[in-house]
């Protein structure tokens, strides 16, 4: 392999080239343009890894091959085709940070997981709502819940039928304590939903809290901009759990 010393060499390297691919590049820029063998007379290489060498700088713009009088000429292209090179390159690292941006909360997620460490997920729009109730759904276990005046259907009212649906196929009972005037949170044996109601006087929640396994979801429906935050951690979900109990048990006490 040669040693890349030269400020050319170094500056191709530099915008994503190979070192070889850099001594090539440099050969043929000496020569403006060459067969394969008067390339091989300048270059340390085979002429099968030439040839591999050369294609890999004809893929990226930067030689062109062509015919003369019959023989196959490899013809260095305008420096200009490193700049159109360079840009390339940073649209795709652009890309590239865009899509790890979107997906970080989960990659951070996992790994917080993985290290016992409470794994958050904050999600945002109708969209994001379905993916977290889903993902409830998906637990198949027992779901409590503490929940609004019924945001979910006056927001998302497609969903939130199909929500039920999908929860009662799945045989997934629902503990509800909600406000009294959420007419929808009724108890029903056939939905296996059981509800408990607080004055809504009193209590105004505006949260739908749901526990299922080690899952937390918090989401709020304010008019403009729909959040929610998916907690899965034992700990956190147990407590939850615990505190659920005890309101559950307190308005058994108080009907």
């Amino acid at each position: 392999m040669p040693k890349i010393s030269s400020p050319i060499a170094k500056t191709l390297v530099q915008i994503g080239l190979t070192e070889k691919e850099a001594a090539v590049y440099e050969a043929l820029l000496e020569l403006g343009k060459a067969g394969m063998g008067g390339l091989l007379k300048k270059i340390p290489y085979k002429r099968g890894n030439a040839y591999d060498l050369v294609k890999a700088l004809i893929d990226k713009g930067l030689v062109t091959e062509t015919v003369i009088k019959g023989k196959k000429v490899f013809v260095i292209e305008p420096p200009e085709r490193i700049k159109v090179l360079l840009d390339e390159r940073e649209k795709t690292v652009q890309q590239q940070a865009k899509t790890l941006n979107a997906n970080y909360e989960s990659l951070n997620s996992l790994y917080r997981i993985t290290m016992n460490k409470p794994g958050v997920r904050y999600f945002e729009g109708k969209e994001g709502i379905i993916k977290i109730y889903e993902e409830l759904l998906a637990n198949n276990q027992p779901i409590d819940s503490i929940e609004d005046k019924g945001d979910l259907v006056e927001s998302i009212p497609d969903y939130a039928a199909t929500y039920v649906k999908k929860r009662v196929q799945k045989r997934i009972p629902n503990r509800v304590i909600s406000p009294d005037t959420n007419t929808l949170n009724q108890s029903n044996p056939e939905k296996l939903l059981e509800a408990r109601l607080v004055p809504a006087d009193q209590f105004p929640f505006r949260m739908d809290i749901k526990i299922s396994g080690n899952k937390v979801s918090l989401i709020t429906f304010p008019e403009k901009n729909i959040v929610g935050v998916l907690i899965d951690n034992q700990e956190i979900a147990e407590n939850f759990h615990i505190l659920f109990e005890f309101l559950w048990t307190k308005l058994a006490t108080q009907n």
